[in-house]
């Protein structure tokens, strides 16, 4: 082994943790790098490439070739045998036609030389790994316990057309939850059992995202079209469950709870009371949150709203305060005004009557409110009926 050699393998260059959509923006449809593996896919031939300078340390033979990479080179480098290695960055191609020698003791469910010692060698480095197999022409990708294999364009952008619109539909239906979960926040009927629906919607969605995420991240610059619709019905959603466990937090653990909820492998409903139930620092039949959440559509900033729930305790203390306690805490009677009319545009009249019957149970009615001059106008019927109340607390 030449001192360059010794350089190239003593070189420990440190690359941030990446997710299977940054690996796959390198093998996404435009660049270089996913036209020549399409080249030589199309050839008949099979590659083995490792993006990580590290692994020469797991391989033999082979030669140096240290110059700038570049697709047509890559290509023609792929006519040998053996593995191709370039840096992490994918600047240059190292080496060519060596053998990768990953530990055996890593457990392969590939069946193929090739393609076990792809995958062992990006566990043990939790490196990118690249296969493109000789017989079938199939591109894998591998990375740490993952892979991928790509997708042609047709098939490509029907899966992330598709993808996308579940989501738009899941996304209708999430924000109809939330809409009823705002509610019953202000409303301080909030259970442990209607967090755990709220969570489970957000969860279901944020998996489903995930997926159509990692389809527009190999579409590359074909997919700018459903990268936009995936940018807007991607909004505001984690924030939404960032400060879902900020407002619950007097009250769980939140931020264990969401870890061991993340952990579970068939997730529920019921599944995820239990997880909340297990992190409840203390029995409350009523859970009040701080406010984070419905007060972030406002767009207050976070000046503001730390010094609306330092003042008022929670969403419960501001709902009902004063028009002028509210001017007087924010400084600006415009902002106070557009609280309380965006606040009880947000909560529904809830009533309920007492069946007389054990088996009917008790009937829950709610009904829309709205704020109109300084008075709330409850909406009995659709069209007609309606109730003017000069409180809250005559309402709620």
């Amino acid at each position: 082994m030449d001192n360059e050699q010794q350089k190239l393998i003593n070189e420990k260059i440190l690359v941030p943790e990446k997710t299977l959509t940054d690996v796959l923006r390198l093998a996404s449809h435009g660049p270089e790098l996913r036209e020549a593996l399409e080249k030589i896919a199309k050839s008949k031939r099979g590659a083995l490439i490792v993006l990580d300078e590290n692994a020469r340390a797991i391989s033999d033979g082979g030669f140096l070739i240290n110059s700038k990479f570049t697709g047509p080179r890559l290509t023609e480098l792929s006519k040998m045998d053996g593995a191709i290695i370039l840096d992490s960055k994918m600047k240059k191609i190292l080496y060519a036609n060596t053998l990768l020698a990953p530990d055996m003791k890593i457990k392969s469910k590939e069946t193929g030389t090739r393609h076990k010692a792809a995958e062992r060698t990006a566990k043990q480095l939790n490196a990118v790994v690249i296969t493109i197999s000789e017989k079938s022409s199939i591109i894998s990708v591998y990375y740490g316990n993952r892979k991928y294999t790509l997708n042609n364009i047709t098939d490509l952008l029907y899966k992330a057309r598709e993808s996308i619109e579940n989501l738009e539909r899941q996304k209708t239906e999430l924000e109809i939850l939330l809409k009823r979960f705002d509610s019953l926040e202000l409303s301080s009927l909030v259970g442990i059992d209607d967090i755990a629906k709220v969570v489970e919607k957000i969860f279901l969605f944020l998996r489903d995202l995930e997926i159509a995420g990692i389809y527009v991240a190999e579409l590359g610059r074909f997919g700018e079209t459903i990268k936009i619709r995936y940018n807007l019905v991607s909004f505001g959603i984690k924030e939404e469950l960032n400060n879902l466990e900020k407002d619950y937090s007097k009250y769980f653990n939140t931020n264990k709870a969401i870890k061991t909820i993340r952990a579970i492998k068939k997730p529920s409903v019921d599944e995820y009371k239990k997880v909340l139930e297990s992190f409840l620092k203390e029995q409350n039949n009523v859970l009040v949150p701080y406010g984070y959440r419905i007060l972030s559509k406002l767009q207050l900033g976070n000046e503001i709203t730390d010094r609306l729930i330092s003042e008022f305790k929670d969403i419960k203390g501001i709902f009902f305060a004063s028009d002028e306690k509210l001017k007087e805490i924010i400084k600006d009677e415009k902002k106070a005004k557009q609280i309380k009319d965006f606040l009880a545009s947000r909560v529904v009249a809830v009533w309920e009557k007492k069946s007389m019957s054990n088996i009917a149970g008790d009937i829950r009615y709610e009904l829309p409110i709205a704020r109109v001059n300084g008075h709330y106008i409850v909406y009995l019927h659709p069209n007609a009926l309606c109730r003017e109340f000069n409180s809250l607390e005559e309402v709620i």
